[in-house]
């Protein structure tokens, strides 16, 4: 994703033009958008960073690793994380005090994400660089671009990370709605008790998903309406302006979030995920 520095009145990337960019890699989704492909995208200019190969996606996959999905919410559960759930509102919050990590650098936003997921999954409480410079090596090393370390990682490499250092379940949604990003996002929330990556400011930068509150269980069915999301933005503490980023378990309004998640743009060249609101999931 995209590490962020803002000058006094404008809102610039320095360094960083994409913490996340995206490859052609892909494998086929079990519903697809009909008005999206799936198909790799056009060959980069020659001025973009250089293609290397990826390898399969993890056989254990549940559900495409890469790809796209249609503008529907997802099916729903019978029951969900945290056992049976009451009628009406639902408000479900992951954060807790002494979670948060701040990014060491301007383009670790991925790397400290991560460090505050296993914060919150495994009940740590690591804040330190090390482990920060630990998570975004390897991840840069998992990158579908052989990029410089200061354009951040990629799409696959994010991915590749978060299986390796959280959970070995998450996978990439790429929705064509906000609308449908968002209500993955709180259902898989729902149901796996795990917190969600957003891919914010167009793939120039991460948060994490921590809780939402909804109308009615997410986990219970498609009849429910999302009021709003509890982000944490990994530049609190370095930079807070603009929105980014805000203290962590920040409530936005479902309207108000809308500002941040935008559909994904690549720089150096058209993908297969481009104008797509992007998330991973548990």
């Amino acid at each position: 994703m995209a590490a962020r520095r803002l000058l006094p009145s404008i809102l610039a990337i320095v360094a960083i033009t994409s913490c996340t960019t995206v490859s052609g890699t892909r494998v086929a989704a079990p519903a697809v958008d009909p008005q999206a492909s799936t198909a790799p995208g056009p060959s980069l200019p020659s001025s973009g960073p250089a293609v290397r190969s990826v390898a399969a996606p993890d056989p254990r996959d549940s559900q495409p690793g890469l790809g796209v999905v249609p503008a529907t919410a997802l099916a729903s559960s019978a029951s969900g994380a945290g056992g049976p759930s009451p009628a009406g509102p639902v408000t479900v919050d992951l954060y807790r005090r002494g979670v948060y990590a701040m990014q060491a650098t301007w383009w670790w936003c991925t790397a400290a994400t991560v460090e505050t997921m296993r914060n919150i999954v495994l009940r740590q409480a690591d804040h330190g660089a090390t482990d920060q410079e630990r998570y975004f090596d390897y991840m840069h090393a998992h990158d579908s671009y052989a990029m410089p370390p200061r354009e951040g990682v990629d799409l696959v490499g994010l991915r590749a990370g978060l299986r390796r250092f959280v959970a070995p379940s998450y996978t990439l949604w790429a929705s064509s709605t906000y609308d449908a990003a968002v209500r993955t996002a709180v259902t898989r929330l729902r149901l796996t008790g795990l917190p969600v990556v957003l891919v914010v400011d167009r793939g120039r930068h991460v948060w994490l998903m921590t809780g939402f509150t909804a109308t009615a269980d997410p986990a219970k069915g498609l009849g429910f309406r999302v009021v709003d999301v509890r982000i944490v933005g990994p530049l609190y503490g370095r930079q807070s302006l603009n929105g980014y980023d805000p203290p962590p378990d920040t409530r936005l309004s479902y309207d108000a979030f809308r500002s941040f998640l935008l559909p994904y743009h690549f720089k150096f060249g058209p993908t297969p995920w481009d104008r797509r609101f992007v998330v991973y999931t548990g």
